[in-house]
């Protein structure tokens, strides 16, 4: 979950700079929170040379004024 983090917290900084993204209890007032969450990694081995790889994130955009949901979306990837 620490490299998804990382990963996407530098994503995030190279689009819209480092005041705009931070990680929480940086002392940065926030007014929304993304949270992510990793439902499914996993790695198969079907005997090729190379494994398939399965990867599910869910996000949600939350409103930490209203303490509400505003967006949220699932991605899923196989390889």
């Amino acid at each position: 979950p620490k490299v998804v983090q990382k990963l996407l917290q530098e994503r995030l900084s190279e689009r819209w700079g480092p005041k705009v993204v931070s990680r929480m209890g940086t002392g940065l007032k926030t007014t929304y929170l993304l949270q992510t969450d990793i439902q499914d990694f996993s790695v198969y081995y079907l005997g090729t040379t190379a494994a398939e790889i399965r990867l599910k994130l869910a996000f949600k955009l939350v409103d930490l004024r209203g303490r509400t949901v505003v967006a949220g979306q699932t991605f899923c990837v196989q390889e």
